[in-house]
C-alpha cells in the first residue's frame, strides 16, 4: 500500500529541521484527492489546509497562507487547530505590513493560546505598535502651524494689528518627510544545483545591483530611490561556488542564483544557529556581480551590527526574539505539550523503521494508536481492526456505526 500524501508531508515537517518546501506539494496533493474523507480514511480538510498554510507561510507565500488559514477556520477547525491558525494569521499579516489587522488577530490568537503562545502574540503586537507609531510620527511631521518663537514674540510691537487674512496653511506647514524606500521582499526556491533568490523589485538596471559571493556567504545590495538597501546578507546554509553564481536583472524582479557546492537540499537559505552545517563564515576569495558600488559601512552586515532591519523602529527585535526563544527553551513543558515534546524527540532520534511504524499506525488508525514496533505494525491493518477510546464509537459521515475491535 502506498503512503498517503498527507503522511509524506507530515514526515517532512517532523524532520529536524522541518522541510516546508518538500512538504508543501504533498499537502496540496492530499487536498486535491478527496478533501479528507471520513476520519479513518484520512485527516479532515481543516487539518490539511492548516498544514499547507504553515508551509506557504514559512516559504514566504504569506498571502496564499492567509487564504488557506481563513478556509481552515471557516470549515470547522477543532479548538487546538483554530488557535494555531489564528496565530499564523497574525504572523502572516505582520509580514504583509498590515499592522493594525495584525494587532487585532494577535489579540484573538492570544485568547486561545497557551502561555508560550501568549508571549509571542504580545511581542508581535509590540512590534506592530512600534511600526504604527513610527509611521504616524512621519505623517504628522508637517501637520499644524508652527508656534511663534519666543524671541520673535517679544520683539513684536504691542499695538500691531492682526493681518486681514491668514496665509494659506500650505505656506506655514513644514515640508513633509519623504518615507524611505522599504526593503524589497524576496522568496527562494532550489534545485539540486542552484539556490535561487527572487527579489520583488521593479525598474532596476544592473548598475543598481551588487551581489557578493564567498565560499559560504552571500550579500545582495540594491540602490532604490537614491537609498542603499541590503536585501539579504549572511552565512548561507551550505557551501557555494562563487564562480558559478549568476545575477539576472529583469523588469519586475532581480534573480540571484547561487551555485551549490554539492547537490543537496538546503533546509533554509541561511544558517541560523551555531552548530548548524554552516555556522561560521569562511574566508577566501569572493566574486562580485553587478555594477553598483555600495557606500562605506561602519560594520559588516554579516556580523549583524549596523545591518538594515525590515522594521521602521530602531529596537532590535531580533535580539528580543532570541531572548524569548531562549526563555521558552529553558521552560519545562507540561501536560499535553510535554507529551507532544516527548513524541517529537522519539521521532527525531528514531530509525527509518521506527518512523515508518509511527506514521502508519497513527495515520491509518485515525490517531488512536501510536506504535514504534514496525514488525507488529507492518502486519496490521488498523482500518479493519478499528479501536476507539473507551466510551466512544466509530461512525461514518452519515452517522452509521462502524465495526470496531471491542465488538
Amino acid at each position: 500500500m502506498s503512503t498517503p500524501p498527507c503522511a509524506l508531508g507530515d514526515l517532512h515537517l517532523l524532520s529536524s529541521p522541518p522541510s516546508y518546501s518538500l512538504a508543501l506539494p504533498h499537502y496540496t496533493a492530499a487536498l486535491a484527492q478527496t478533501g479528507g474523507g471520513p476520519l479513518y480514511g484520512g485527516p479532515p480538510r481543516p487539518y490539511l489546509l492548516h498544514r499547507r498554510a504553515l508551509c506557504l507561510h514559512r516559504t514566504g507565500s504569506h498571502r496564499r497562507a492567509l487564504q488557506d488559514l481563513r478556509l481552515c477556520l471557516s470549515e470547522g477547525a477543532v479548538a487546538e487547530l483554530a488557535a494555531s491558525a489564528r496565530a499564523l494569521i497574525a504572523e502572516a499579516l505582520f509580514e504583509e505590513g498590515e499592522f493594525e489587522a495584525c494587532i487585532a488577530a494577535a489579540g484573538e490568537a492570544a485568547g486561545l493560546a497557551e502561555e508560550g503562545g501568549k508571549r509571542r502574540m504580545k511581542l508581535l503586537r509590540r512590534k506592530c505598535e512600534a511600526e504604527i507609531e513610527e509611521e504616524a510620527g512621519e505623517g504628522e511631521a508637517g501637520e499644524g502651524e508652527p508656534a511663534v518663537p519666543p524671541a520673535t514674540a517679544a520683539a513684536a510691537p504691542p499695538a500691531a494689528a492682526p493681518p486681514a487674512a491668514a496665509p494659506p496653511a500650505a505656506a506655514l506647514a513644514a515640508p513633509k518627510r519623504t518615507a524611505a524606500p522599504k526593503i524589497p521582499k524576496y522568496a527562494y526556491y532550489q534545485s539540486d544545483s542552484f539556490m535561487t533568490v527572487s527579489v520583488s523589485v521593479a525598474d532596476l538596471c544592473e548598475g543598481d545591483v551588487r551581489c557578493e559571493f564567498g565560499g559560504n556567504h552571500a550579500e545582495c545590495v540594491l540602490r532604490v530611490g537614491g537609498e542603499e538597501l541590503t536585501v539579504f546578507a549572511g552565512v548561507v546554509w551550505d557551501d557555494i561556488v562563487p564562480e558559478g553564481c549568476r545575477l539576472v536583472v529583469k523588469k519586475e524582479e532581480v534573480r540571484v542564483k547561487m551555485k551549490k557546492g554539492k547537490k543537496c537540499e538546503w533546509h533554509e537559505l541561511f544558517a541560523k544557529k551555531k552548530g548548524e552545517v554552516n555556522s561560521e563564515r569562511k574566508g577566501g576569495g569572493t566574486v562580485v556581480l553587478g555594477g553598483y558600488v555600495p557606500l562605506e559601512r561602519e560594520a559588516s552586515p554579516a556580523d549583524g551590527a549596523g545591518a538594515p532591519r525590515p522594521y521602521a523602529s530602531k529596537k532590535d527585535w531580533n535580539a528580543v526574539d532570541r531572548e524569548l526563544t531562549k526563555a521558552e527553551e529553558s521552560e519545562k513543558p507540561e501536560g499535553e505539550e510535554a507529551l507532544n515534546h516527548l513524541f517529537k524527540n522519539i521521532y527525531g532520534d528514531a530509525s527509518d523503521e521506527t518512523r515508518r511504524a509511527m506514521v502508519k499506525s497513527f495515520q491509518t488508525s485515525g490517531g488512536t494508536v501510536l506504535s514504534t514496533n514496525w514488525d507488529e505494525v507492518s502486519k496490521k491493518d488498523y482500518e479493519k481492526e478499528r479501536q476507539a477510546p473507551k466510551g466512544m464509537q466509530w461512525k461514518n459521515w452519515d452517522g452509521d456505526k462502524l465495526a470496531q475491535k471491542e465488538d
